[in-house]
């Protein structure tokens, strides 16, 4: 026998913010006959739509002035786009209103929101390319407003036009005088999902210069260096990230306590964990946060607690009843219960919620596998790549479900179309690793090589690959490759070593946590000796990834910025980036 497969899931961090409702079936605008003007103008008020609940960017109707007819309210939903044209000639060279602007922008959002739950791909490139030219239209009428470059970069990086986002980011910083965090984050956010790890350190540093109190440049560049094994230069970001943030009543920083708490659990250190979700969702921000109580749900399912998972996923569900990862979570925890029935229960649910979630089609289709129901989980597994066909799981459970039943040129047929659907995602890695064991059991030991080659290209640390690569060699009896495979394997391969005093809550953290909860102003911090200590130990690991630290703190991940002593470097920053 073999290694086992790896079927993975999709793992996404964050969740899905519900779509708004559809804004159509007001009145049409009605025009009122000339004012008399002898009679006094009234001031125009304004009220707030009955959806006004909805968003920053929800529909107004003003009320016209007595002199009209009492039953003409203007609609500016109903009215041209271009109504701001006609604006007495003296406005004609100032920018547009400011409702007709976040109309817009309301209405681009909207049709993103709706292009992420359509269920036909034509609809759905339909409202991908009306909320693109809708924010265009925005750029265009003010390119001083940061909102419609953020919002826009999110639609580009959202299908992968990772240069054409990158450009934006940059016209925007230019045309905000750099001074917009929210666009400095997202242009960070972009750089770490591309790669480009050093880059995006200054960006996240350019965002938390120009606003100390950003809570996801925090969030965002903390959870970059714990991808890159700097856990101490996490733990750092995310604590002073609290601190700032404190100061800030409208800040929420819930996503820093759930980082901090995830990072704990992760490192065995259950009882810090708990104390961080506990202090996270003391504060009203995170009784409301659904990732905080659902992170804490899948640290207590580690602990065996049914009652008590099973009561946080629920906490999870009322603070976002539309999220697919506490619904996929939830399943998956009951599957490992062994309550196939609870789960496909769950899975049905969320799919209700989410119609074009391929991870909960994924995992409804592992569900149906199981049970032996396989015409079934083929039907599913169809659905769920109708929706997203390059959803990389779909492909490679689907190909694993029938290489297990022997079905091998339908499996490889499966494999080949998986590693077409998006071959620049790194996550192909897991179809050339279930191919190559394909060709391995079938006795292609040759072409099994290559294809573990392609993974290991793909992704040089892939632990799966490697292990599975070397015991194919020992069974072949080719002992001096296995040791020549086992010998680049440590080459590529690094770990980071946690001492043992290392801690989530260092020296000033409950005092941080305690500060943000009672308004005291006590300064909290990282135990600067411990960056020293551990320094070394972080540098003979980040040589191997070109990220050596051989300065000092600093240089580890760049430095954490606030005040206003900060600006030369702010400076400095600025021409680095955008030069």
């Amino acid at each position: 026998m073999g290694p086992p497969l790896v079927l993975g899931l999709s793992r996404d961090c964050a969740a899905r913010r519900p779509c708004m409702p559809s804004c159509s079936g007001r009145q049409p605008a009605t025009l009122s006959a000339p004012r008399d003007r002898t009679q006094p103008l009234r001031s125009v008020k304004t009220r707030i739509s009955a959806d006004a609940s909805i968003g920053p960017f929800s529909p107004v109707a003003v009320e016209v002035p007595s002199s009209a007819s009492p039953t003409a309210t203007w609609s500016i939903e109903a009215m041209d786009d271009d109504l701001f044209l006609s604006t007495p000639a003296s406005m004609s060279s100032s920018k547009p209103l400011r409702i007709n602007l976040d109309l817009k922008l309301y209405r681009a959002r909207l049709a993103r929101m709706q292009a992420a739950l359509a269920v036909d791909p034509e609809a759905k490139r339909q409202l991908l390319r009306q909320a693109e030219a809708s924010l265009r239209t925005c750029l265009a009428l003010d390119s001083s407003d940061a909102r419609g470059y953020v919002v826009l970069g999110k639609l580009l990086v959202q299908q992968k036009r990772y240069d054409e986002a990158r450009k934006l980011y940059a016209d925007g910083t230019t045309a905000t005088g750099n001074t917009s965090p929210y666009i400095w984050a997202a242009w960070g956010y972009l750089e770490s999902l591309t790669g480009n790890v050093s880059r995006a350190r200054k960006l996240f540093d350019a965002a938390i210069v120009v606003d100390a109190t950003h809570a996801a440049a925090w969030h965002k560049w903390g959870m970059l260096e714990m991808r890159q094994g700097n856990y101490l230069r996490a733990r750092d970001l995310w604590t002073s990230g609290i601190s700032k943030c404190r100061r800030v009543k409208s800040r929420s920083n819930t996503y820093l306590y759930c980082s901090l708490a995830v990072m704990a659990a992760e490192l065995g250190k259950l009882s810090e964990a708990r104390a961080w979700f506990q202090e996270g969702t003391r504060m009203a921000e995170g009784r409301a946060s659904c990732a905080l109580w659902h992170a804490w749900a899948m640290t207590e399912a580690r602990l065996g607690d049914p009652s008590a998972v099973r009561y946080l996923f629920k906490r999870s569900l009322e603070a976002n009843p539309r999220s697919r990862y506490a619904h996929l979570a939830w399943a998956m925890w009951e599957r490992q219960q062994g309550n196939a029935a609870a789960s496909l229960q769950l899975l049905a649910r969320g799919s209700s919620l989410n119609p074009a979630d391929a991870a909960l089609y994924q995992a409804r289709g592992i569900m149906e596998k199981e049970t032996g129901r396989f015409d079934q989980a083929r039907a599913v597994f169809r659905q769920g790549l109708a929706l997203d066909g390059a959803h990389l799981y779909l492909w490679q459970a689907w190909g694993v479900m029938e290489f297990q039943l022997g079905r091998y040129d339908e499996a490889r047929r499966l494999f080949q179309e998986g590693v077409w659907a998006d071959p620049g995602n790194k996550d192909v890695v897991y179809i050339f690793q279930a191919w190559g064991v394909l060709e391995q059991r079938t006795g292609n030991a040759a072409l099994a090589r290559e294809l573990f080659k392609a993974a290991l290209r793909v992704d040089p640390k892939n632990e799966s690959t490697w292990s599975t690569w070397i015991k194919m060699e020992e069974d072949l009896e080719r002992l001096e490759a296995a040791n020549e495979l086992r010998i680049r394997r440590s080459e590529q391969q690094w770990e980071f070593v946690i001492p043992a005093s290392f801690s989530t809550r260092p020296a000033g953290a409950a005092e941080l946590a305690g500060s943000v909860l009672d308004g005291s102003s006590t300064a909290g911090g990282a135990a600067a000796g411990l960056v020293q200590t551990l320094l070394g130990t972080l540098n003979r690991f980040f040589t191997a990834r070109g990220a050596a630290v051989p300065g000092g703190a600093a240089a580890a991940g760049g430095s954490i910025s606030s005040g206003s002593s900060e600006r030369p470097r702010h400076q400095q920053l600025m021409r680095e980036l955008l030069s």
